[in-house]
Parts: structure tokens; sequence; C-alpha cells
């Protein structure tokens, strides 16, 4: 399990993410939200960000919600 610190305009808050290579899912969860996701591996690029912007986006602004999901897709091709 990674743990990322995202800060933003005024927003901080700490990302885990967990990936099962052997069952090929990964599960994120950004506690301070109450939030957390879970889809396949087969699931990245812009349709992993679409797909977290709109699971954001019913917690905060669309803004924070883009923010949010473009850095997570990036840790996650960091993995």
């Amino acid at each position: 399990m990674k743990i990322r610190k995202s800060i933003s305009e005024g927003y901080e808050c700490k990302v885990f993410i967990y990936q099962n290579k052997k069952e090929e899912y990964t599960v994120i969860s950004i506690p301070d939200l109450n939030w957390s996701i879970q889809f396949e591996d087969d699931l990245y690029g812009e349709s992993l960000e679409e797909h977290l912007v709109h699971s954001l986006f019913n917690l905060v602004d669309e803004s924070l919600a883009r923010e949010l999901a473009l850095r997570i897709n990036q840790w996650i091709i960091e993995m």
C-alpha cells in the first residue's frame, strides 16, 4: 500500500492506494472524504481519470475532483 499526500488550494488529504497485482485490481481511499473506490487494473489513462472525477464530484467541487483524479492517475502510473 502506498500513502500519498495531496496538497492543493487550501485542501490537504492523504490518499491510500493498494494494488493487488495477482488479482489485478486497485483500491483507492481518501479517509478525510469517507471515499473509496475499487476498479479492475484494465481501467487506466483518461478512462480511469474520468471515472475518478465522476465518483469524487459527488463529494467535492469539480475543480478539486479533477485535480485529485489527475494526481491519483499519475500516482497509479508511477506504481
